[in-house]
């Protein structure tokens, strides 16, 4: 009887042990994913900004007659306070321009909401969206990089130039490299970048890639005749102490970007929208041969985590199937 007893016991014991087992493999699997789905909420949000960025885009076009049904009533606003704001955006471009007392906002300092464009009417609102293939990046654009704004996509910095393609101009743009600029490491010379707005849609050539100080605002200077986008993010990854740029010039072979229909725009997925897979940045890591850094690190320990549990569900329905299997 005893004997019985001490085997009955050994064997709750194991189980418990074993269940307690499984609870810890599927909890540090949920942790190690947790950049996922961080990921995916920022990429939901993203590709509703965008979208929202698209029918604004449509609306101001000339090439499309939109109506208040198919664009929305939010969309025509925007696109309205485009055309509207333009004057004053020109005038302040004119500024930047001469250099007229113009302070450089730093968008990964977080204080007060940065209000330097208050007065187009369009703070807080997508007025463009940002394509860049060799960083699988696809980000709608404010303009001034608010905290709110920098969380929401790509923001146009504060003392640059307003993204109107002039001559004479830099568009400084930026976001976090936690986020929409994660693979900026893969842009090349030669890289093309679209930039489409309420007021214009424009393709540019990545000319630069350079690691810069935080103060230097050098890389935000206006150079005679030049039509530039600059890109810029923190860098490395996991850390603000430097920042990587990515000057792009106009490419003088397109003329003008048309403004597709919002309805005809691609639709990327949530991942996508944040960055390539795991492994891709893992085997692009390797082909380049660059350093094991957080971000190496970070996706090793996603690809691991989707391997936990992919195992765990393996054994959760291979057992299942053998309890139902001994039941007949």
């Amino acid at each position: 009887m005893a004997s019985h007893f001490d085997a009955e016991h050994s064997s709750k014991k194991r189980l418990n042990i074993a269940a307690v087992g499984w609870v810890v493999l599927f909890a540090g699997a949920l942790l190690l994913l947790v950049p996922d789905f961080v990921e995916l909420s920022y990429g939901l949000r993203a590709n509703s900004e965008m979208a929202a960025a698209s029918k604004a885009i449509d609306a101001a076009s000339d090439s499309h007659a939109v109506s208040e049904s198919a664009a929305g009533e939010e969309a025509l606003e925007t696109a309205d306070r485009g055309v509207s704001s333009r004057p004053w955006l020109e005038s302040y471009n004119e500024r930047v321009r001469q250099g007229g007392g113009m302070v450089i906002n730093d968008p990964f300092t977080f204080g007060a909401a940065d209000q330097s464009f208050a007065k187009t009417g369009l703070a807080g609102l997508p007025v463009g969206v940002l394509t860049v293939d060799s960083m699988a990046c696809e980000a709608p654009v404010y303009l001034g990089s608010s905290e709110q704004n920098m969380l929401n996509g790509a923001a146009v910095v504060a003392g640059t130039s307003a993204p109107l393609g002039e001559p004479s101009s830099n568009c400084v743009i930026a976001a976090h490299r936690n986020m929409f600029f994660k693979q900026i490491e893969n842009v090349r010379v030669g890289d093309r970048v679209c930039l489409r707005t309420i007021w214009g849609g424009y393709v540019y050539r990545v000319a630069e890639i350079r690691i810069i100080s935080p103060s230097d605002i050098k890389a935000a200077a206006v150079q005679k005749d030049k039509d530039l986008l600059t890109l810029v993010t923190c860098h490395p990854y996991g850390s603000n102490r430097q920042r990587i740029i990515a000057v792009c010039e106009r490419d003088k072979g397109v003329e003008a970007l048309a403004a597709p229909a919002a309805a005809s725009l691609p639709r990327k997925t949530a991942e996508q929208a944040m960055g390539r897979s795991a492994l891709s940045n893992i085997l692009a890591t390797i082909e380049r041969g660059g350093a094991i850094d957080e971000l190496f690190i970070e996706d090793c320990g996603r690809l691991l985590g989707r391997a936990l549990l992919v195992f765990l569900l393996v054994r959760f329905i291979a057992a299942a199937v053998k309890r139902r299997t001994a039941a007949c």
